[in-house]
């Protein structure tokens, strides 16, 4: 028999986080969900266990090796960081992201999957994307087109194009 699972979530007093462990609480493979945030959850996390801690803070790898976590799902991050100070959402985003990342590494650590929920803002996208961008009129033209084939290699073309454009800056 397959041991059940021990699984540690982030990002807990947003919906997404909520929703992730009202459903894992129900799974009858999952022995044990932790959820974890700075702040109270706003939605019921039913049997969970919620712990107030800062992702940021040094105690995750403690966390995670007193317990047993074999699963880490990160819903914390701010996909919508376009909004936020750029010092805070990159504090958030990326050094709590490998604070929570070095808890779960390291000999002894019982952590076997990590999952982290991101978006295409990781790479730069944003849903106003200025009209003379190329990517923004081929998409423009595409939904009129309504191809799909065409939606996919307009697709991929600007993919190439904003990839070689990042790296060449």
């Amino acid at each position: 028999m397959a041991r059940k699972r021990r699984i540690l979530v982030t990002g807990v007093a947003r919906w997404w986080g909520a929703l992730l462990v009202q459903r894992l609480v129900e799974d009858p493979d999952v022995a044990d969900v932790i959820g974890i945030d700075i702040r109270e959850p706003r939605y019921d996390l039913g049997r969970a266990d919620y712990l107030k801690l800062d992702i940021r803070h040094s105690l995750i790898g403690k966390l995670v090796r007193a317990v047993g976590i074999d699963t880490v799902v990160h819903t914390l991050t701010r996909i919508d960081s376009f909004d936020m100070d750029p010092a805070r959402a990159h504090e958030m985003n990326v050094i709590g992201t490998l604070n929570l990342l070095a808890g779960c590494a390291g000999e002894g650590s019982p952590v076997r999957r990590f999952v982290l929920k991101s978006s295409g803002h990781v790479y730069g996208s944003r849903f106003d994307a200025s009209r003379s961008s190329p990517c923004a009129s081929a998409t423009a033209s595409t939904r009129r087109s309504r191809s799909p084939s065409r939606a996919t290699s307009t697709s991929r073309s600007c993919r190439r194009s904003s990839a070689t454009t990042r790296r060449s800056s």
